[in-house]
């Protein structure tokens, strides 16, 4: 099962279409942060504080590594296909993995495009403007912290697709409490928001736009905390969809009605 919808959804033109939205918005982020600096004759340092504030400007695309984490599940979800592979493979919890780890693997390439397009885009557009893009310190870290950043969120919006069951109602969910909800707890109450998913994924990047964060390594344990407890919510919530009644981690269905051959 696992190698098929892995195939499946590496070549869905779908993904790569959220991959190239995901792309775009992150490199017109860069330009909104540059251009207003261009050709204003900023010393060396102030150069490169305003490199390190457009190296963050890949953040943003993990909200597109969470709509991809939503499209595997509520995808399937809304066609009657998660039902047949739940019963196929019984159970609810075998299914809902492999699509995390689809999810995972997708993630992937999500990140390294959407680094690649930053780091492009910051080097032209500063190199236009007179200026000089200094690259992240430790680009190893830079590029590990946030592919795995995209990694947690792919498997945050899974769980979240598997709590909804449906595409758009996950997807305005997931725009509207990310860049809305606890965009504004983080910053009106940060000793609350370091708690949010957000401040988890702010933690393990070490974004410095959030002053209270945690470390990366408490971040991680953090998210994949949120993760494991909206999979659960999900499962609790899942039991009877479609008329299969998932209990002890397995599937089985419904008795029969009394008189019925």
């Amino acid at each position: 099962m696992l190698r098929s919808e892995l195939k499946r959804w590496i070549c869905s033109p779908l993904v790569w279409c959220v991959i190239i939205v995901a792309m775009l918005l992150s490199v017109l982020s860069v330009y909104g942060c540059v251009q207003p600096a261009m050709n204003s004759g900023k010393s060396a340092e102030e150069q490169a504080e305003l490199s390190e504030l457009i190296s963050t400007m890949a953040f943003g695309g993990a909200l597109f590594s969470s709509v991809l984490g939503i499209l595997v599940v509520t995808q399937d979800v809304q066609s009657g296909y998660f039902r047949f592979l739940t019963l196929r493979h019984s159970g609810f919890w075998f299914v809902a993995c492999v699509k995390m780890i689809v999810a995972a693997v997708l993630a992937v390439p999500t990140a390294i495009c959407n680094l690649a397009a930053v780091h492009g885009a910051s080097s032209a557009l500063m190199k236009a403007g007179a200026m000089t893009y200094a690259s992240p310190q430790s680009m190893g870290k830079w590029i590990a912290t946030y592919v795995f950043m995209y990694l947690v969120s792919a498997l945050w919006g899974v769980a979240l697709g598997l709590l909804l069951r449906n595409t758009a109602i996950a997807i305005v969910v997931q725009f509207v409490y990310q860049t809305l909800v606890e965009a504004q707890v983080i910053s009106s109450f940060p000793r609350v928001g370091r708690w949010l998913f957000g401040g988890a994924e702010s933690a393990i990047v070490d974004d410095t736009s959030l002053a209270e964060r945690f470390s990366m390594w408490q971040g991680a344990g953090l998210a994949i905390a949120w993760v494991a407890v909206l999979s659960l919510l999900a499962w609790a919530t899942s039991r009877r969809m479609d008329g299969i009644l998932v209990l002890n981690f397995g599937v089985k269905r419904r008795p029969l009605a009394e008189g019925r051959a």
